[in-house]
């Protein structure tokens, strides 16, 4: 659960009621940036300890081209950036056009510009409830209703939906793993619909809304029990967000993913290579049920193997050209990643 202890102050808000105000923060990083290991976990160190604070992460290829998180999905990464027209990491944009600049300058009056955000909005505020979002079968599906007021009715509204990870090991990127001081990624977008346009909301009236019901594939995804929804009304021509909410994705239509490290990795898991057959082997403590995934260091998916109640799987890698790739096991239980090394 979400505590309130903003970097500068308390905020006088201490729980968030149905429709009051949620600020929606969108950051900018480079995996392989100095400052973004400095001012990055800053940034969502306040977004953890205020209940009405969301954030949203996409990953740049600058300064560095090499970023496997930007790799995971650089069309959408690249769409955001254009979008606000970002030239340099970290950077961070409080509510689309609030209050935006380098994360080093914006950090530091989060607190203020939250509570200012949150006292200047509207006693009504439109609202963006999520209805569901559920992974099955690799496939996560969430529907989300837009609902308006008269006050902004005649702006070119938008409705936008994110899936993000909320916590990424660097560990999971063993051939690319960046090289800044971070050793979690946060809020990490992973997908998002119509990243550059959003979807046009056509009923904006009081109390009217617009239902968008989405889908999203967990292809790179590496923990799939960190997966969330954020989703938000973005006024197209100022940039201004008026509204944003955010949702767990439950497993299989169930309740709500396990939180502890306990928990997420209770299976043992063990790689080996075996160098006469030239293949790698995953062994578990007890048969499993789940993906296997090969990529490139840029995050490019190269292959896929499913595992289905097995206790050891072999992974050949014969028809691999030479270089390094992740290979990486998911289930609903289970993340375990490790190097492949082909000559």
């Amino acid at each position: 659960m979400k505590k309130i202890f903003p970097i500068a102050f308390f905020l006088a808000l201490t729980t968030v009621a149905f429709g009051q105000k949620k600020v929606l923060i969108e950051h900018f990083s480079n995996a392989s940036c100095s400052n973004c290991g400095v001012y990055s976990p800053q940034v969502f160190s306040f977004v953890e300890q205020n209940a009405n604070v969301i954030a949203i992460s996409y990953h740049a290829p600058f300064p560095y081209r090499h970023d496997s998180l930007h790799f995971d999905n650089e069309a959408h990464n690249n769409a955001r950036i254009s979008y606000y027209g970002v030239s340099g990491t970290p950077y961070t944009i409080m509510e689309g056009s609030f209050d935006r600049g380098p994360a080093a300058v914006l950090v530091n009056r989060l607190g203020t510009k939250t509570m200012e955000r949150v006292n200047a909005s509207p006693a009504l505020q439109p609202r963006v409830e999520i209805l569901s979002a559920t992974l099955k079968n690799g496939i996560v599906t969430t529907k989300v209703v837009f609902i308006g007021i008269d006050a902004i009715k005649d702006k070119d509204l938008r409705g936008h939906i994110a899936l993000i990870e909320k916590k990424v090991p660097k560990t999971a990127y063993l051939a690319s793993p960046g090289t800044n001081s971070e050793q979690v990624y946060q809020n990490v977008m992973r997908q998002m619909h119509m990243p550059q346009t959003g979807y046009t909301l056509k009923n904006k009236s009081t109390n009217t809304g617009d239902t968008v019901e989405v889908t999203f594939t967990t292809t790179n995804v590496k923990a799939i029990m960190e997966l969330r929804i954020v989703a938000f009304i973005q006024d197209n021509d100022s940039k201004e967000i008026h509204q944003a909410n955010d949702d767990v994705v439950k497993i299989d239509g169930g309740g709500n993913p396990p939180t502890s490290v306990q928990e997420v990795n209770g299976v043992k898991t063990t790689w080996s290579y075996n160098p006469i057959a030239k293949n790698y082997v995953l062994t578990f403590d007890e048969a499993q049920t789940g993906t296997i995934t090969i990529n490139d260091i840029t995050g490019k998916q190269i292959a896929s193997l499913n595992v289905t109640n097995e206790a050891q799987k072999t992974i050949e890698v014969n028809n691999l050209n030479s270089g390094i790739y992740i290979a990486t096991f998911n289930n609903k239980n289970t993340h375990s990643a490790t190097k492949l090394v082909v000559e």
